[in-house]
């Protein structure tokens, strides 16, 4: 039986006898950082220029006012900018990232504002039903954000208070149970 089990464990398909990488580790080379961030930065800066009227199109193929499709390019050019710098191995805990990220849900809630609150044709159930979708997703991003910023908050303060360390710590064990 010991042989049989040998002989399954190397042909199982389940097996990687490769390279580790811890999960959240940089691993990602710049070329290809500079590479997949640009591609996607290149189409957001097209549609946005396509939205100034930088490019001949007829009106009538926009079937959303050109501010809804350059919020949409922008979100485009914003990720990939946001791809590049990663790649680059900027910090994610940058300013540039904290100021990255609340633009980019903007432009991400461009459509679904204009949906709910523009001029977009579409019937009153499903401007309700996209405007509770939106109105939960604005509550979760918000919470997510508040919660961020002062636990980022929290750790600077304890960085530079060792009481107020030690005070964390006290109610980290007391939370847990010990």
């Amino acid at each position: 039986m010991p042989g049989k089990r040998k002989r399954d464990e190397r042909q199982s398909s389940f097996s990687y006898d490769g390279p580790v990488r811890k999960i959240g580790s940089n691993s990602q080379s710049p070329v290809a950082g500079l590479i997949f961030g640009g591609i996607f930065a290149f189409v957001g800066v097209s549609v946005v220029l396509l939205a100034c009227g930088a490019f001949p199109v007829p009106e009538s193929s926009f079937k959303a006012p050109h501010w809804v499709v350059g919020a949409v390019g922008g979100l485009f050019t914003l990720a990939g900018l946001n791809v590049i710098l990663q790649g680059l191995g900027v910090s994610p805990n940058s300013m540039v990232f904290r100021l990255l990220t609340p633009v980019m849900l903007l432009c991400f809630g461009a459509p679904f504002a204009w949906i709910v609150f523009g001029d977009s044709h579409a019937p009153l159930e499903a401007r309700i039903l996209v405007g509770i979708f939106f109105a939960f997703f604005a509550l979760l991003f918000g919470a997510a954000a508040v919660i961020g910023l002062n636990s980022g908050l929290m750790r600077r303060l304890a960085r530079d208070n060792p009481q107020l360390l030690e005070r964390i710590s006290e109610l980290e064990k007391r939370k847990r149970g010990g």
